[in-house]
């Protein structure tokens, strides 16, 4: 899947959170949402637009990615809460907020600053987790949450098996015929056999 079909997979299941998806649509659809929250930015920036057309965008984009993140969890064949270590950075920097300040505001600041570096350092490390999960391939085949995305399950009728079974051999003209007496070889045309007399056998 290149990158202007993951983009148009996603945003066409804007808010479908059910079925599997696979790593190049989670991880070029990353990419789109940083270039173009980097574009608004520069925009912001150099003509001074509105702060509100870029909190609406990103309010737009925040469905579509939280869909392809629990799709692509589906695809590892994790449940969708896994989801929540992608929030861990923010209780990181809750942690280290603390220890700061506690450092200067309280006098058993170092029992807080203990505590906030443990915080820290288990958000970041919940976080490379959740990292390498998105990075992990999803399950060969088929699992609980759907078939390989790039590789969709037949159809469960088999019906281009059925239409090639349904469909009788070829016994046209330029098959065998054999005499069904005594076993001489009949010309392809031939309707009788001229020694016996019985009727062709296909």
């Amino acid at each position: 899947m290149n990158f202007a079909e993951a983009v148009i997979s996603v945003f066409r299941n804007y808010v479908n959170f059910s079925g599997r998806a696979c790593r190049s649509e989670y991880w070029w659809f990353a990419l789109f949402s940083l270039i173009s929250h980097a574009f608004l930015y520069l925009v912001w920036i150099v003509g001074g637009a509105g702060v509100a057309a870029g909190a609406i965008y990103g309010l737009a984009l925040a469905l579509p990615a939280l869909a392809v993140t629990v799709r692509r969890l589906h695809d590892t064949d994790r449940m969708a809460w896994w989801i929540l270590l992608s929030f861990t950075p923010g209780l990181a920097l809750s942690g280290l907020l603390a220890s700061i300040i506690a450092r200067f505001l309280w006098d058993w600041s170092i029992i807080l600053i203990f505590a906030g570096g443990v915080l820290v350092v288990a958000s970041l490390a919940a976080w490379i987790w959740f990292i390498v999960m998105m990075i992990l391939p999803g399950t060969a085949g088929p699992n609980r949450y759907g078939p390989e995305p790039l590789r969709p399950e037949p159809d469960s009728d088999g019906g281009g098996q059925a239409a090639t079974a349904a469909t009788p051999p070829d016994i046209g003209a330029g098959a065998a015929r054999h005499c069904g007496q005594c076993g001489a070889h009949l010309q392809p045309n031939a309707r009788f056999c001229a020694a016996g007399g019985a009727g062709m056998e296909g």
